[in-house]
């Protein structure tokens, strides 16, 4: 996976500036004999975003370099497999397993379903597919009622504090293993489409995406969304001082295959913008 994405920001750093611009092909690996069709339709299904029936983007996929922190076994996989994949608590009981799984799993018994008896293995009504992972409308429904107060992901609820002249700077882990770091990139995408487009909309607001960051801290440096750190070319490429920032450029915007598949590219986040979030071309 890094042999295929890592030098495309120019330097083979084992850092992925730029996920989204991936084009690794998860099948690739299963005539390699690294994994089996259905670890690597699996590994496909957890990069393609999810969307409702009618194909609108609700969701969107992981990053592809997710796998290259440390932090990714233990959160998304254990080198145990479950001992019952088809029960409802598939590692014997509430709250053990993966990070990934306990967190879903109780968030939808205790938040959405409100009902701690809830089977979230075999009763969450989500097809997941290596092509398409759909979500019912009865189902988001459900999610809009009971967690749309917390949800932060609507562009419009901070035009007002940015229009007041607030200022806001977000980041994200470019490896995060439980939220992807292109949920970020969709509301960035989105804002700027109402501010102005990027350069006026960093004005106000600036995102973040950390390299090889997880889901907390890691040091690098870090330059403005959508642009790229760009190695100097010489120097060691774990110091800042070789590493640039240049406010023309333009290519965390790039999107190669994985990027594609996870919905990460701007023409998506700004048609969720229009029939998720509900500006329908107003």
């Amino acid at each position: 996976m890094k042999a295929s994405c890592d030098a495309l920001d120019g330097v083979a750093d084992g850092l992925i500036q730029n996920p989204a611009q991936c084009s690794f092909v998860p099948s690739s690996l299963v005539r390699g004999g690294v994994l089996t069709a259905s670890q690597a339709a699996a590994l496909q299904s957890y990069i393609t975003r999810e969307t409702d029936p009618s194909g609108a983007p609700v969701n969107p996929g992981m990053p592809i370099s997710d796998l290259s922190t440390a932090g990714f076994e233990g959160f998304v996989e254990l080198s145990t497999p479950a001992p019952d994949p088809t029960a409802a608590e598939p590692w014997g009981a509430k709250g053990v397993g993966p990070g990934a799984w306990r967190s879903v799993d109780a968030t939808i018994r205790a938040l959405v379903e409100e009902n701690q008896s809830f089977d979230v293995n075999n009763d969450w009504p989500v097809t997941v597919s290596a092509t398409r992972n759909v979500i019912p409308d009865a189902t988001l429904a459900l999610l809009s009622q009971r967690t749309g107060a917390g949800d932060s992901d609507d562009p419009f609820k901070l035009a007002n504090f940015l229009n007041k002249g607030g200022k806001v700077i977000m980041y994200h882990g470019g490896s995060d293993p439980l939220d992807s770091s292109f949920q970020s990139i969709w509301f960035y995408e989105e804002l700027a489409s109402l501010h102005g487009g990027y350069r006026h909309t960093q004005d106000s607001a600036r995102l973040f995406i950390v390299p090889g960051m997880g889901h907390c801290g890691r040091t690098m440096p870090l330059c403005k969304f959508p642009e790229e750190a760009r190695y100097s070319g010489s120097g060691d490429v774990n110091l800042a001082v070789n590493w640039t920032c240049n406010p023309d450029d333009q290519r965390m915007l790039l999107v190669g295959r994985d990027g594609v598949a996870a919905g990460a590219d701007p023409a998506t986040a700004l048609e969720f913008l229009y029939e998720a979030i509900g500006l329908n071309g107003q």
